[in-house]
């Protein structure tokens, strides 16, 4: 007797069994002066929810001192045992890592929160109580950021967001008001849909992706704020085409889904019947 897809995804699931509410997932490059801050910020949250909780820190080959910055700090706080760290010998890309974190984590949900320290307290609760009161409906996949009038970033990132959520909404058909945010996901659609793309734009590939099959996300309007300390790295070539990889991809998922309609993921969710 063949078997079924739910039946394979159930056995697939005990793999990712854990009393661990949410892996946090912090992608660094050079950040000693903001990582160690971000991950104090991370606990207090959660201690705040009452949430349990893993911490993994993935450095991108840095070549200043983060990671000897949170060694140092572990060693002063050696209760902590919830804190991984993972070096990588070369450079992946915070797509390609996040898709690593999501295979190594044993959380339910992943909240990707950057180094730099951008994500702000008040936010991170608001994300992650809009997820507790929601991962019990059918089809859950996650909360959705935007920033709407909430958004401090220079005016040069303001702009250039706006046009790539514009292009966005034109090419896959959704109406999300934000595409790239520090999405909240089931960490098991992370690792089962992993996106392809390992630069800036891998979240709006994998929103779109999860959406067309058949997840429903939250909407949330949070505060944000441009880095605290350094220039930011998104403005480079090799994003530049990561980011036309990106939006190809969606266009190829809508065109999937298009030739394809019946072949979306709600057989394959927790809450399917």
């Amino acid at each position: 007797m063949k078997k079924s897809k739910n039946t394979y995804y159930s056995l697939l699931d005990s793999m990712y069994s854990s009393n661990i509410f949410v892996t946090f997932y912090i992608p660094n490059l050079n950040e000693e002066n903001s990582i160690v801050l971000t991950c104090e910020k991370l606990r207090k949250v959660s201690t705040e929810l009452g949430i349990t909780y893993e911490l993994l820190i993935i450095d991108d080959n840095s070549n200043d001192n983060s990671i000897a910055v949170v060694h140092d700090y572990l060693t002063t706080n050696s209760t902590i045992t919830n804190w991984k760290i993972i070096e990588n010998s070369q450079r992946r890309g915070i797509g390609f890592n996040y898709g690593t974190a999501a295979e190594l984590g044993h959380g339910k949900y992943i909240c990707m929160t950057c180094a730099d320290n951008s994500e702000t307290y008040e936010s991170l609760i608001k994300m992650i109580t809009l997820i507790q009161k929601n991962e019990d409906s059918k089809n859950f996949g996650g909360v959705v950021p935007n920033f709407k009038n909430n958004d401090s970033r220079i005016l040069s990132r303001r702009i250039t967001s706006r046009v790539f959520v514009r292009l966005c909404q034109v090419i896959s058909g959704f109406k999300y008001i934000y595409f790239n945010g520090p999405t909240i996901h089931r960490r098991k659609n992370v690792a089962r849909f992993k996106p392809l793309s390992s630069g800036y734009a891998f979240q709006s590939e994998l929103l779109c992706n999860l959406t067309y099959l058949g997840y429903q996300f939250v909407e949330v309007t949070i505060d944000n704020h441009d880095r605290e300390e350094g220039k930011s790295r998104a403005f480079n070539y090799k994003n530049f085409l990561s980011v036309s990889h990106s939006l190809l991809q969606i266009l190829f998922m809508r065109i999937r889904n298009f030739l394809w309609p019946n072949s979306n993921a709600i057989g394959w969710d927790d809450n399917a019947e």
